[in-house]
């Protein structure tokens, strides 16, 4: 983790917006309006934590989502905001993001609950590997391990879109469970269609009954 960037998940002061962070958040829009080629009609994409770099905002919308609710998590690389991507791999050869690692601190203060069982899954992992040669080797597969392996949306935990760059999104292989279970599916779905056409198939006789009994009704003069 950049030291030069703790500020970003540092926005309180006790209970009050920290000077600091706004000052910084400043400096942070500065950079992002240098860039062009990331402006979008005047707009950025939002890096707080609900809009994740995805919305393109104004720049004051954008501070005010700051100020409120903080920048995405991890986001110690401007890649969304003009600066250029740059491997970041510490002394020990592992990917674990540097605000996971670098929660050993005196105090153990973590960034929040998962990155504490990140940290203990990753230590258990490491230290239960035969030889020091062998973790060494497979350091970075043993965070990958630790953190669940990748999501469906094609990301790891702590690095989010930029795993790719580390490692090999493995093919999506469709099980025999899930085959099976969409055979399934599809034989209900084609059973319920028949049910529905001789449902309708009774409606329509049921119809054709009714309006023949009112057709001999009035031929025979009844109100």
């Amino acid at each position: 983790m950049r030291s030069d960037r703790e500020w970003m998940y540092q926005r309180l002061d006790g209970r009050w917006l920290s000077a600091t962070f706004v000052e910084k958040v400043e400096e942070f829009i500065e950079f992002a309006c240098a860039h062009d080629n990331i402006l979008v009609d005047g707009k950025l994409k939002c890096p707080c934590k609900k809009c994740m770099c995805i919305s393109y905002l104004d720049i004051d919308t954008i501070k005010l989502h700051l100020y409120k609710r903080g920048f995405r998590p991890f986001y110690y690389q401007w890649s969304y905001h003009g600066e250029e991507y740059v491997e970041d791999v510490p002394q020990s050869s592992t990917h674990m993001p540097s605000v996971v690692r670098t929660c050993r601190k005196a105090v153990h203060k973590f960034v929040d609950e998962r990155s504490k069982m990140t940290w203990e899954r990753y230590e258990s992992i490491k230290n239960s590997r035969e030889t020091q040669e062998e973790t060494a080797a497979g350091d970075n597969q043993v965070f990958l391990q630790a953190v669940g392996g990748w999501t469906e949306k094609g990301t790891v935990y702590g690095l989010g879109s930029a795993a790719q760059h580390f490692y090999e999104r493995p093919t999506p292989i469709h099980s025999t469970a899930s085959a099976t279970k969409y055979h399934n599916l599809e034989n209900k779905v084609d059973q319920l269609e028949s049910e529905r056409q001789r449902m309708q198939t009774q409606l329509e006789e049921q119809n054709r009954m009714i309006l023949a009994l009112k057709n001999m009704i009035e031929a025979q003069g009844f109100n």
